[in-house]
């Protein structure tokens, strides 16, 4: 049996810079790479998923994301660390693209492309868009509480933590 986390990028595993641009600019939020260690470590396959509007605005180089994803996983193979996977949505924000969250177009990729079932995934973010795909993608969801991003009332996640790696301890605790 094959699981995975699928992770947003900006605000969960990184620090959300504002249409990142720049490989120089990934810095990792505190305690994300211990927590993706754990992921890794216990199995899971660690998939990112990230709207990048930025691209349609004109604020982002589309190689540009290549090339952070390229640093992210310089830095995290000295942790040992391996994200299987990187898709993103350069669409614009009100274009409802079928894979710009909250649309679960870039997680049913990532389950088709790894043979997975949704039912042994989770979906780990820190906006509303991410526990909506998540839930469209018939995942369990874990939202990141931050001060700029607050859920409704009317969205409940399977889980809300601070930071990653409670994150990865609360799902390493959830039955499967």
């Amino acid at each position: 049996m094959r699981k995975a986390i699928f992770l947003d990028r900006d605000g969960t595993i990184i620090v959300d810079k504002n249409y990142l641009n720049s490989p120089d600019g990934v810095e990792f939020l505190p305690k994300a790479i211990e927590g993706l260690k754990t992921f890794y470590e216990n199995g899971y396959l660690l998939i990112v998923v990230s709207n990048q509007a930025g691209v349609a605005k004109g604020l982002v180089d589309e190689k540009n994301i290549h090339l952070i994803h390229q640093r992210m996983d310089e830095l995290l193979k000295k942790h040992s660390v391996f994200i299987a996977a990187y898709y993103f949505c350069p669409a614009a924000n009100d274009s409802n693209h079928p894979e710009r969250k909250p649309n679960p177009g870039m997680l049913l990729k990532g389950l088709e492309d790894f043979s997975l079932d949704s039912k042994n995934c989770w979906m780990v973010g820190d906006r509303l868009s991410d526990i909506e795909a998540g839930i469209n993608a018939n995942m369990r969801t874990v939202y990141i509480r931050n001060s700029t991003h607050a859920l409704p009332e009317t969205v409940t996640p399977t889980l809300q933590v601070d930071h990653l790696s409670e994150a990865a301890h609360s799902i390493l605790s959830q039955p499967i």
